[in-house]
Parts: C-alpha cells; sequence; structure tokens
C-alpha cells in the first residue's frame, strides 16, 4: 500500500466513525425528527395553499352569530364539539373569515404536535430511530387526507393532542402529573367524543403500571362524568335538539364484529401503503383486503411473541390496544352510514397512530436480525410514498373544492339582495346535490355572518384570473340564487313594447347579444324552420350554460336582476332554428 493510499484509507475510517458517532448520540434522532417536521411542515403549507372552509367548518361559521350556549354544547354532528366550536368561533373572532392561514397553522400545529408527543411517551422505552421511523408517516398520511391535508383536521386532532399529553403527563409521575393528565383529559373530552378511547387508555395505564395504588383512577372520573352528563343532557333532557342526520344506533351493535376486524385491517393496510388503489376517474378506493392480510400476520407474530416471551411483554401494548379496541366499538355504532365505514380518511389517522403505537411497544422484546431492519425500512417508505402520492392529490382536490366555495361566496355579493338563500350551493354550482367527498359546503346564506366574519371572494381581477372552471361555477350560482330562467309569455310577441334595437336572426346560429343587469329579454323561436332554439347565457365565463329551449313559435322571456356588478350578461343561441330577441320596456 502506498503512503498516499495508507492516508485516504485512514481518512475514510475516521469520517466512517466520525458519522458512526453522530447516528449514536442520544439528540441525532431528535434532530433527524425535527428535519422530518420542517419538511412535513413545508409539504403542508405548499400543498394546502388555496384550500377553504371544508365540510362542518361551514356550519360553525354560518351558525355562530345566530346560535346560544345549547348549540355550542351539541352542534350539528351528535358530537360534543364545545371546545372545537370555541376554537373556531375565537380564530373567527380575531381573524376573521377571509383568510384560511390561520386555520391551517392551527391544524399544522396540532400535525406536529401529536408527532412529538408521540416521540416523547414511547422514547423511555423504545429505541428512538424506530419511534422516529414509525412517528414519520403520521405526516404525510394522505389516506387520511381529511386530518392531514386539510385545516378540517383540527376537529379530528384536537382530542388527539389532549389525550397524549394526558398520556405523557400520567406516565411521568411527577408532582402535579396526575392532576394536568386529569384537566387535558376533560378538554379532550369537551373537544370531541374522538377522546373516549383515551379514557380507557388511561385507565389500562393507570392499572397496569401501578396495580397497588387504583386509586388513582380518579384521574377519568371527571372526564367520565363530563361525557356521562352531556350524554344524558343532549339525548333526554333536551328535546328540542335534534341530531343532524345523526346515524347512530344502539342496532348498529351487530356491526361489531365487522368493525372489530376491519378497523386495524385499514389501519395496517394505510400505514404500510397497500391500501393504494385508484378507481377509473383517479379517486381513492381504499383497498382494505391487504389488511386482512396484514391482520393475520400480525396477530400470529403476537402469538409467537407471547409463547416466547410471556405476557408481561404485552402490558404497555394494552394502552393503544384497548384504545383501538373501543374506537372500534364507536365506529360500529356509525357503520350504517356509508360515511362512517373504518376506512373513512377521518378515522385513518387515529386507528394508524394506535397500530404504529401497539408496534413500538412491542419492538423491545422482538430478537431483530440484520434484515428485520431493512424490512422495517422498506415497508416504512412505501408507505410513506403511497400516502404522500394520495395526499397530493387530495390536496388538488381539495383546493379545487376551495375554489368552487370562493366562487360561490363571490356569486352570493354579486347577487346581494337578489339572491335566494340556499341549504347547499353546491347544489347551485353542480346542478346536482352529490358533489363528491370533495364538497364545498355552504350551510345556508348567512348575511350576518358574511358582515361579521368576511369571506374570501375573488374581487373583479381576481376572477377574471382564475380560469374557466371558476368563472362558469360563479354563473351557475348567480343563475340559481337570482334565479335567472325562461319564463313563458302570455302574450305574443308583438305585444310587448321593445326597446331598441330588436335583433332577428337570419342566419342558422346568431351571435351572442349582451344584456345589462337590470334588463329583461323576450325570445321568439321562428315558426317557418319548426326548430325549437336552445338558450345559453354566461356573464363572468367563456362557454354559455343552458337554461333550456324555446319551441317553435313559443315566446320566453328572461328577466336578468340588477346586483352589485356592471359586467353584462351574455344570451346565445344554438344552431339550427331562427329567433326573434327583444329587449323589454
Amino acid at each position: 500500500m502506498t503512503e498516499g493510499q495508507a492516508k485516504s484509507s485512514a481518512g475514510d475510517k475516521a469520517e466512517s466513525n466520525s458519522f458512526a458517532e453522530w447516528m449514536s448520540r442520544p439528540q441525532t434522532p431528535v434532530v433527524l425528527l425535527a428535519a422530518v417536521s420542517v419538511i412535513a411542515a413545508g409539504w403542508f403549507l405548499v400543498l394546502t395553499s388555496g384550500e377553504y372552509f371544508f365540510s362542518d367548518e361551514w356550519s360553525r361559521f354560518s351558525f355562530f352569530p345566530n346560535v346560544d350556549f345549547a348549540w355550542t354544547l351539541h352542534g350539528t354532528s351528535g358530537h360534543l364539539i364545545l371546545l372545537n366550536a370555541l376554537l373556531y368561533r375565537g380564530l373567527l373572532e380575531v381573524f376573521g373569515g377571509d383568510s384560511y392561514l390561520p386555520f391551517r397553522l392551527t391544524c399544522l400545529a396540532l400535525q406536529l404536535a401529536a408527532v412529538w408527543l408521540f416521540y416523547f411517551y414511547l422514547r423511555p422505552r423504545v429505541n428512538a430511530w424506530l419511534v422516529v421511523g414509525c412517528a414519520t408517516p403520521l405526516l404525510f398520511l394522505g389516506s387520511a387526507w381529511v386530518v392531514t391535508a386539510s385545516a378540517y383536521g383540527i376537529v379530528i386532532l384536537t382530542p388527539i393532542v389532549l389525550g397524549l399529553g394526558a398520556l405523557l403527563a400520567l406516565d411521568s409521575r411527577g408532582r402535579y402529573t396526575d392532576a394536568t393528565a386529569s384537566i387535558l383529559l376533560v378538554l379532550a373530552v369537551l373537544s370531541h367524543s374522538g377522546a373516549l378511547p383515551f379514557l380507557a387508555g388511561a385507565a389500562v395505564l393507570v392499572a397496569a403500571s401501578d396495580r397497588r395504588r387504583l386509586g388513582r383512577l380518579w384521574v377519568i372520573a371527571p372526564g367520565v362524568a363530563v361525557y356521562l352528563a352531556w350524554f344524558v343532557w343532549a339525548r333526554y333532557l333536551s328535546p328540542d335538539l335534534i341530531f343532524f342526520e345523526e346515524p347512530l344506533s344502539i342496532a348498529n351493535v351487530s356491526f361489531l364484529p365487522e368493525s372489530l376486524v376491519q378497523v386495524p385491517s385499514a389501519a395496517l393496510a394505510a400505514a404500510t401503503g397497500t391500501f393504494y388503489r385508484l378507481n377509473a376517474v383517479g379517486a381513492l378506493d381504499f383497498n382494505i383486503g391487504p389488511g386482512y392480510v396484514l391482520l393475520a400476520l400480525a396477530l400470529a407474530g403476537c402469538f409467537v411473541l407471547w409463547r416466547k416471551s410471556g405476557v408481561g411483554v404485552f402490558q404497555r401494548a394494552l394502552v393503544p390496544a384497548s384504545m383501538l379496541l373501543v374506537f372500534a366499538f364507536l365506529v360500529a355504532f356509525g357503520m350504517s352510514d356509508p360515511a362512517r365505514q373504518p376506512t373513512s380518511p377521518r378515522y385513518i389517522y387515529f386507528t394508524v397512530l394506535c397500530v404504529l403505537w401497539i408496534f413500538c411497544e412491542l419492538t423491545p422484546a422482538i430478537r431483530w436480525r440484520p434484515w428485520g431492519y431493512g424490512a422495517l425500512v422498506a415497508v416504512l417508505g412505501a408507505g410513506v410514498l403511497a400516502n404522500a402520492n394520495i395526499y397530493g392529490k387530495a390536496a388538488s382536490s381539495l383546493r379545487d373544492a376551495g375554489a368552487r366555495s370562493r366562487a360561490a361566496i363571490t356569486a352570493l355579493e354579486i347577487a346581494g339582495p337578489a339572491a335566494t338563500p340556499w341549504l347547499r350551493i353546491s347544489a347551485v354550482a353542480q346542478g346536482t346535490g352529490a358533489d363528491g367527498a370533495f364538497s364545498e359546503w355552504i350551510v345556508r346564506l348567512d348575511r350576518e355572518s358574511i358582515a361579521r366574519f368576511g369571506v374570501a371572494s375573488y374581487s373583479p381581477v381576481e376572477l377574471r384570473a382564475a380560469g374557466p372552471q371558476t368563472q362558469a361555477t360563479t354563473d351557475r350560482i348567480l343563475l340559481g340564487v337570482e334565479r335567472i330562467r325562461l319564463r313563458s309569455l302570455d302574450s305574443p310577441l308583438a305585444t310587448p313594447r321593445c326597446s331598441a334595437p330588436t335583433v332577428v336572426s337570419s342566419a342558422p346560429l346568431l351571435e351572442r347579444v349582451e344584456v345589462q343587469p337590470g334588463e329583461s329579454l323576450s325570445i321568439e323561436a321562428g315558426r317557418a324552420t319548426g326548430h325549437s332554439v336552445t338558450v345559453g347565457v354566461s356573464r363572468f365565463g367563456g362557454s354559455p350554460i343552458t337554461l333550456g329551449d324555446v319551441s317553435a313559435g313559443a315566446v320566453t322571456r328572461i328577466a336578468f336582476p340588477a346586483d352589485r356588478s356592471e359586467q353584462p350578461w351574455q344570451v346565445a343561441l344554438s344552431p339550427g332554428g331562427r329567433a326573434r330577441l327583444c329587449l323589454l320596456e
């Protein structure tokens, strides 16, 4: 070996030792998790840019100025949502409704808090690198897109973060940690029913870690009491409260065996990425099939571990296992609703958290081989990639829904007093009440809410730059809320006095006619051709929206109400017939 080769070899060895030393430092996994958190935060902020209020968030926006404390306790979902309702109310009061950024930042903070609490809870017993590896998928969990790719995740994440904080405090055994845990559990229960599994987890944690002091179970008593008091009040003492489309029923107990299998299977499929399947239109079609195989393998592995190591190894794993069991029980009571299946994105986050948690608690008893670490990295990596792909697709759809919502609000502002209240603006925008999983949901036109909080409507310049799809949505909603439609005239066209100029078609295709807001237009389809004429209108969009047909010889009228925009309407007729158009006085 030459002197140069010897120096190079020594340098490589020193560099290798330096890297190994860095990897073995206790703070290195924390640094890595911090780096992953920063990447995930940037990922979230970029992909959710352009989103707006989604699903149940609209009920909080629309109802707040007009509801009492009883509604705040009850909401529209059949859950105890007091803390979440107050959180949304506070964000709206402070930041208004014209910016969605405060809500997105709140959701991001909760996502990061959940991951870091997960890490700090497990770190004393589990290899730090393994905890980081299992925590990373939670930050890119596209199969739970409602929670991870939308600010609606606030609703689901709030009880999870408070519950994890309670378990961490309960496990710390400090001077005031039991009281802190009890307060956090009460707050979790007040935020959403998703906190109920944490009450079970806290009870199991106390019983498993301190059998001589079961008196510590008082920690969960306030949370249980609060939820039971609310449940009795809401269900039996408040007959005027109506649970909005509430599917929960004791009759659904027949779904329990199915839920006990499907809940962990869906979680395993989501965590490993084997859930990934798209339907013909490119939307997520959750494939739970591989989850059944994974569940069978997981149960077989637990049986082998029990035979080799005994029951004691499962002691800490009983905490997340009991939480998953309670959650499966709760899911069963809503499974009569197709939207509340174990594969629902709003359920996946919690169930994936639980299965990863169980796995982490069992790993100290597993005898790892080098190939085992490689297989684990491959499985977690594949899961992250599959979930990140769905995350991107879901965020894109949510951005489209945000654009439709803003178009709807813009149309409502333009219509002003001419607008008619609608229960589902999406039904007007899409021409049908079914708008898929990404429906924008404006519960009602609430002028008081809009005046109080503001909304993110498009300015004229923004609307022109928003693209044809958003412009067409604005036109469709304007047609609906301003009740613009073809109306028959009881008298011949010669009877009304027409303002000049009167337009008469002399070709198969009539060019577009411009009509100002506040004007009315009559249309007479020619008799000679025997063909009906299709009438279409547009205002901000390029392609006309069909209003209907005018049969040969018939006379119809279109009234365009005066509103808050000076943009004229464009009226166009289909080819194949002749028509006479007249601006009515």
